[in-house]
């Protein structure tokens, strides 16, 4: 065989290994540059839960909470933005890891499943579970104890499911946990109110901004201590992820998130 002939064989043989290597890495480390696209095409794509606290479109004076923040990081760095809405918290997470957004942008529980899988923002609020029920309800328990044996409707969220499942633990009782793909806070408050359901688990933070539209509601029965919660990115994008968090840690500081937090 002949150089040049030994010179092609190796050649080939390198081209056959980088393409063998290429095939065999995740295809989505060959996108992990979502903070250059960003700024590239000047576009964030966000995903929320379609809620007061979210994004609500019909309402122009006040069209969420995370919307208004969100609104505020995109115009500090000149970008359009562009709204992903998905309710269920658990199928908001998957849709992050298909890359359906950039960010999630909503109060989301911080547990250590979720810190362990996404890359957290964590913003300047805690937030509290609490127990759900009508007021003037002839089922209307003082005491987690109470719920032996009864029947809680939870968000599809990993982290309602994980606290009722160490309450139980705790208090050495059983509750029917019950659930399904989608269930929003709001739908949860929705069915309480309407009797459907005698008990359902929300944030004591999102009952207060609903309050006015579900005024049956009791939320004053705290179900665990606060807990932090953030926006999240995938653990990845840690260019991204310092981006929002040098936003927040600085714009938490200013009159206009003052008012902001007066808003809400």
């Amino acid at each position: 065989m002949g150089k040049r002939q030994r010179n092609r064989v190796l050649i080939a043989a390198v081209l056959a290994a980088v393409s063998l290597l290429l095939l065999c890495i995740d295809w989505r480390v060959m996108s992990r540059d979502d903070y250059a696209q960003i700024q590239r095409k000047k576009r964030l794509v966000w995903m929320t839960d379609e809620s007061p606290w979210g994004f609500d479109a019909q309402r122009r004076d006040s069209m969420g909470f995370h919307y208004e923040l969100i609104k505020a990081y995109a115009d500090s760095m000149g970008l359009e933005l562009e709204v992903n809405i998905v309710n269920g918290r658990n199928e908001q997470l998957r849709a992050l890891q298909r890359r359906k957004a950039h960010v999630l942008a909503t109060d989301v529980v911080l547990t250590e499943s979720v810190q362990s899988q996404f890359a957290p923002c964590q913003l300047p609020h805690s937030v509290k579970m609490c127990l759900l029920q009508s007021r003037v309800s002839d089922s209307l328990i003082v005491e987690l104890s109470q719920l032996e044996g009864k029947r809680v409707l939870v968000p599809s969220d990993e982290a309602f499911m994980m606290r009722m499942n160490h309450l139980m633990e705790e208090l050495e009782i059983e509750v029917e946990v019950v659930s399904h793909s989608g269930l929003s806070e709001e739908d949860v408050m929705e069915k309480v109110s309407r009797g459907e359901e005698l008990y359902g688990l929300c944030l004591s933070r999102h009952a207060q901004q609903l309050e006015t539209c579900y005024p049956d509601l009791d939320y004053t029965l705290s179900v665990g201590c606060e807990q932090p919660c953030g926006w999240v990115v995938n653990n990845h994008e840690e260019d991204l992820q310092q981006s929002l968090r040098r936003f927040l840690e600085r714009f938490v500081q200013t009159p206009a998130y003052r008012a902001l937090c007066r808003k809400y």
